[in-house]
């Protein structure tokens, strides 16, 4: 089985956050602490060149984190928040997962309280290449738009259903 890079996209206000994600010796995977920032009014080639730097340095066999000491995500404080949960409620997060030539990202939108949500269905693979990586993460991020405009038109029928 082939060695998978994995990174992890998270919008929030006018910005993408790109995190490179290891691979623990335990198979789990474990967010670096450290992160990218790009404008997401960036040209694709420049989103998708950030992308494909944080797949590059993802690791395989790192050691399990001491989670005890584990300090707050720079993320959070660079955003202004205390705890990952006000991150969750404010942002869309994109899991991007590489094999050899091509990469797949999965658009996870917010659910509030209850954290993100995967849309495996709605992921959208493309080659590593930046200009293409730049454009399927922004269409990964508008199928997260997409699935709450869908759910809050449910939940509108359903209100006016009772």
């Amino acid at each position: 089985m082939p060695e998978t890079s994995a990174a992890s996209v998270t919008w929030f206000g006018e910005s993408l956050f790109f995190e490179t994600e290891h691979q623990t010796v335990a198979g789990f995977w474990v967010t670096d602490l450290a992160f990218t920032e790009c404008p997401d009014s960036s040209e694709n080639e420049a989103i998708g060149l950030s992308l494909v730097n944080a797949l590059l340095v993802s690791q395989h066999g790192v050691a399990t984190p001491d989670w005890s000491h584990r300090p707050v995500r720079p993320l959070l404080k660079r955003c202004g928040f205390r705890y990952e949960s006000e991150l969750v409620k404010r942002s869309k997060l994109v899991h991007v997962r590489q094999s050899a030539e091509l990469m797949t990202l999965v658009p996870t939108p917010s659910e509030g309280k209850c954290g993100y949500r995967h849309l495996p269905d709605r992921a959208v693979t493309c080659p590593l290449t930046p200009g293409v990586a730049g454009l399927a993460l922004k269409t990964a991020l508008d199928a997260s738009d997409a699935y709450h405009a869908l759910a809050l038109g449910v939940f509108r029928r359903l209100v006016r259903q009772e």
